[in-house]
């Protein structure tokens, strides 16, 4: 339904152009929507919708791209004033089914748990240390913390909600059950827990444990580096994303799901960002100016990146978030959701497959002629 609805988005824009004081914005727009890079499409239809407020067009795609970049009631906002200014045209009709479609996911989302507002003290719990543990309710989870550390939690919790939604948008799925954080500071940190100590040293800020579990660490315990509230809340959309992949119990004829895992979940990652943090296609086209690929496609990419023995000289999290973007600008901004849905009836490679016309091996080099990787 959603190359559906994207086809016939771009077959109105055909038949109806934007009006020529707006035209340059709207295209930048387009192009930026096209690519999957739908908070640059919002900021190019603003500016169209700036230039022109009574081109029910632009405020028809400016919904969309708020819609698809995890801003629902902007995006009702932009797409009842397209409904308004369309009266009874083709505009309109669009605008209507989109608001439709939007207004069938409010009650799911506006419907609070108990506890949203504040902490509940619950003391211990069993297999993490202290004494002083509270639980606060967000619609899609709950999150951990001991007492000292809530306060640094707010911005956090603030934006976990967006974070879980943004994810749902992205992978056309969400996840099957409440999802639990537990957050822990730099001196117990999640590998010190005596639940999560079979895990292992928890080597990184953040870790998705199965489907409903998400660990974070408020600083690198290795270095004694805390981390920013904003930092958080990326590291939770990280995980939130491998989260999502897990439910979907995905196959892969090469027992390898990593390298996909890490392209989805560092594509998606900085979309809680302000734009200005972002990466964009651009960003990752100079980010990978001079490259030269050493794998032999992408299935091999990140083995060296869980070695602490081996040198971390590759930019893994522009490298991988590029694979991402290369699928979206040449496949459309629907590829991911295509790729899951084909392999969900079979495996990984039979998605790629079934959804695109192509295997890995071919992707990956069409990935390098498009980076212009050597």
């Amino acid at each position: 339904m959603a190359r559906r609805a994207f086809l016939l988005l771009m077959l109105l824009w055909l038949a109806l152009p934007a009006a020529a004081g707006n035209e340059a914005s709207f295209q930048a727009g387009t192009r930026a929507f096209e690519q999957g890079d739908y908070l640059a499409a919002a900021r190019h239809f603003q500016q169209a919708v700036r230039q022109e407020p009574g081109d029910a067009l632009s405020h028809l795609w400016l919904g969309m791209a708020l819609q698809r970049s995890g801003q629902p009631d902007q995006a009702r906002a932009s797409l009842t004033e397209a409904l308004r200014l369309g009266g009874d045209s083709q505009v309109a009709e669009h605008a209507r089914a989109a608001l439709q479609a939007l207004n069938r996911l409010r009650p799911a989302r506006q419907e609070a748990s108990p506890g949203t507002t504040s902490w509940r003290r619950v003391g211990a719990v069993q297999g993490l240390l202290g004494d002083d543990w509270y639980v606060r309710s967000t619609r899609h989870g709950r999150v951990w913390a001991r007492q000292a550390d809530r306060a640094y939690l707010r911005e956090f919790i603030d934006n976990l909600d967006r974070a879980y939604e943004i994810n749902a948008q992205f992978m056309g799925t969400g996840a099957v059950t409440p999802i639990n954080f537990y957050c822990f500071s730099l001196d117990s940190p999640a590998h010190r827990q005596p639940r999560f100590a079979g895990l292992g040293p928890t080597r990184y800020l953040g870790l998705a444990v199965g489907r409903d579990t998400c660990l974070l660490n408020l600083g690198d315990w290795r270095t004694s580096r805390h981390i920013e509230p904003w930092e958080m809340t990326r590291v939770a959309c990280h995980e939130l994303n491998h989260m999502f992949l897990h439910a979907l119990n995905l196959r892969s004829t090469s027992g390898n799901l990593t390298w996909f895992a890490e392209a989805l979940a560092h594509a998606i990652e900085d979309r809680v960002l302000p734009a200005s943090r972002q990466r964009t296609l651009e960003t990752m086209r100079v980010a990978l100016r001079g490259y030269t690929s050493v794998d032999e496609d992408w299935r091999a990419m990140v083995a060296e990146r869980d070695h602490d023995e081996y040198e971390q000289y590759r930019t893994y999290g522009v490298l991988l978030a590029s694979i991402t973007s290369f699928l979206q600008a040449s496949y459309g901004p629907d590829a991911v959701p295509r790729i899951l849905r084909a392999a969900r009836q079979g495996t990984l490679e039979q998605g790629f497959q079934a959804a695109l016309g192509r295997d890995i091996p071919t992707l990956h080099r069409e990935w390098k002629a498009f980076y212009g990787i050597l």
